[in-house]
This record gives C-alpha cells, structure tokens and sequence, in this order.
C-alpha cells in the first residue's frame, strides 16, 4: 500500500496500534451474509480466490455470500456457483462523482452483513479495506501484516492476520488467498478452480466451433497474447506448434485474440497454414465457453490461461518471469513449461510440441 503522506502515514499507525490494544471479539460458528473484498484488477488473482470461496461456501451452506469485484473480473464471476450476488466496483466511475459513490454505498449496505474478508497475497489495498468497514459487518478479516511489511491500515479489520510465506516460496497462491481464513480455522481441501457457464454461452461455443467440430476429431486453442511483453512466446514459434500438431493429428484450431494483443495477431496470421478460427472481440464468458469445449489449450502466463484452468480441458501454461509454482492453475490435468532463465523466449518449440503431443494423444484415445 502506498501512503506517501507522511501525516496520514501516522494517523495510520497511530489507528493500528490502538487497535492493537484491543481484544479482537470471539467468531461465531455461523454467518447469514458474507462479503468478499476482491477488488484487484488481475484475472489470475481473482482465480487465485476460488478455493476460499469453495472453503466459504462449503462451510457455511447457509450463508449468502457475495464477492466485490472490478469490473475486469466482475463479468467472469457471475454466475459462479460459490456466490450469490457479485457487486461491481468500478473505481474511476465510483470516484468521478459523489452520486457515483453513494450509490455504490448503497447497493453494498442493501445486505447486513456479518462477516467481511479482504484477501491478500501480493499487496495491501487499502481501497478493499474501507469498503469491508463501510460495509458494516462486525467481523472483518484481513491482513494485519503481509510478509515483512506491516499494514497501517489493520484497525479497519476486528481481526487482522499476519500473512508469511517467507518459508514456503513455493507455495500456490489460491493456498495464500486461503490463508486469510485462518480466524475461521478454514483451509481450501483443495487448490482448485471452477466456473459457472450458461446453457445459453455453452450454445453460443458449439455454434462456433461447428465447422471445426465436422471436419476434425480434435480441436485446440491457442493465446498467443500477454499484456506483459516478457510474457509473450514467440507468435511465430505458436504457428510453427499450430502446424506440427496438425501434420501429427489433423485437428482444428482455435486461437483466442485478446483486446490488445493487434500486434501479435497481425504476426501470427499470415503464418497459420492450417484449419483454424479467431475468437475476437467476444465478451470474456464467451470465450470461457469455447476454451471449455475444446480438447487442449496452450497459453501464455495471462488471463485466459487462469480462467482454462478452471474449465474442461488440459491447459499448458508457458511461464518465463512468473514462478509457475505460485501461479500456474493447478489440477492434475494442467501443466506449464517454465524457462530456465526468466526469459519466456527461452522456451523451445520443441519441448512445447513433446508435451503437447503427449496430452494430444491421451484426448485422442
């Protein structure tokens, strides 16, 4: 959390130590409404979250339980089956007026809520933490302390949490998104992800992959695209996968374009010589849809990537500066190829085909 003001920065530590001197109210054994503070604007982090919402919901099957989202990630949460309500936080809009925010304060108070949990792996927002006080619930969880770094603004939770995986680097981050739970004595029983779809979307991906889908036994998605460059694989390098494949299994392919990956479709398609479709400009549930129908997916570390994860079909993630022990999506069908030196271009064609062509065979049977 940044607070550069140096007199907010001691009315800050000031509030926490005073909050320290207080004897944090004993939890009770259930909830009716739960609220969950995700509001970070990242698709692998909102992902990361699943297993605490599963661990919730599995808990307290009574309870309501909504999610306060951004608008990046609040589309792909509805719908899902660990939530009743996804409330959309759209900060600039919120801000940009005062009736923009007391609307929002409205919808949020339209609930009484009992408990509110604010996750936290990567950094502090103090954004999430006001908007878990202002939501009036009377227990609030969230991070008293992450690794090495106090968080000033703690005296916003009734029980805040020392975060500390300085002895487990390794370890995944829907685990540490699950760690917040720790007042509750929960843990996640497994770090796994999951989607709700729409009859209407899932018929939306058969309509589109219907050619395909008669004239090849197979079908695989690529997305070639990063918003982060030194996450990019070689475009090149996904046709030369894209061509090989199918000289080996005659399949269809799919390639997911993101809003900004222009320059990475304007250098792959003039290379793709074999079967495929674009997947363009489509709204991110109904590309959730088609990667959910598909027989394999290949994928940089980004959006798409987290979200395969949570769906049907074997997903290889490419990793270069991420470590893939934190963020690669986890299940036994998934893997991911990491670089031996940080640096995704490292990654060879040919290590890519192997593992792919392993998983291919396996869909082929």
């Amino acid at each position: 959390m940044n607070t550069g003001n140096p007199i907010a920065r001691a009315a800050l530590n000031a509030a926490g130590y005073l909050v320290g001197l207080r004897r944090a109210p004993p939890i009770p054994g259930s909830f009716r409404n739960i609220l969950v503070v995700r509001q970070h604007d990242q698709l692998g982090d909102m992902m990361c979250i699943i297993p605490t919402l599963r661990s919730l919901h599995d808990r307290y099957p009574g309870s309501v339980i909504t999610l306060v989202a951004s608008p990046v990630n609040h589309e792909i949460m509805l719908e899902h089956p660990f939530l009743d309500r996804v409330i959309l936080f759209d900060k600039r809009a919120i801000l940009r007026s005062a009736g923009g925010f007391l609307k929002f304060i409205r919808q949020l108070r339209s609930v009484r809520y009992d408990l509110a949990i604010v996750p936290a792996t990567v950094s502090v927002s103090l954004t999430s933490g006001i908007i878990a006080r202002l939501s009036g619930a009377p227990f609030r969880i969230g991070p008293g302390r992450l690794e090495f770094r106090d968080n000033p603004s703690k005296f916003l939770f009734t029980h805040p949490v020392d975060l500390d995986w300085s002895g487990t680097p390794g370890k995944h981050q829907s685990l540490r998104n699950a760690d917040i739970l720790a007042p509750l004595k929960l843990a996640p029983s497994e770090p796994a992800y999951v989607l709700g779809l729409t009859p209407g979307e899932d018929a939306h991906a058969v309509a589109l992959l219907a050619t395909l889908r008669r004239d090849h036994r197979l079908v695989f998605g690529i997305h070639p695209g990063a918003a982060k460059q030194g996450n990019r694989w070689p475009a090149e390098r996904f046709a030369e996968i894209a061509r090989r494949l199918h000289d080996e299994f005659h399949n269809g392919l799919i390639v997911t374009i993101g809003p900004k990956d222009a320059e990475i479709l304007g250098r792959l398609a003039p290379l793709l010589d074999v079967p495929h479709v674009f997947v363009r400009n489509e709204p991110i549930r109904n590309v959730a849809a088609v990667i959910n129908r598909l027989d394999f997916f290949i994928s940089n570390d980004t959006g798409p990537l987290h979200i395969a994860g949570a769906l049907s079909p074997p997903v290889l993630g490419l990793f270069g500066p991420t470590d893939p022990k934190q963020w690669a999506p986890p299940g036994k069908k998934n893997r991911y190829i990491a670089s031996s030196d940080g640096k995704i271009g490292s990654i060879g064609t040919d290590e890519v085909l192997a593992v792919s062509r392993v998983i291919l065979s396996r869909q082929a049977r």
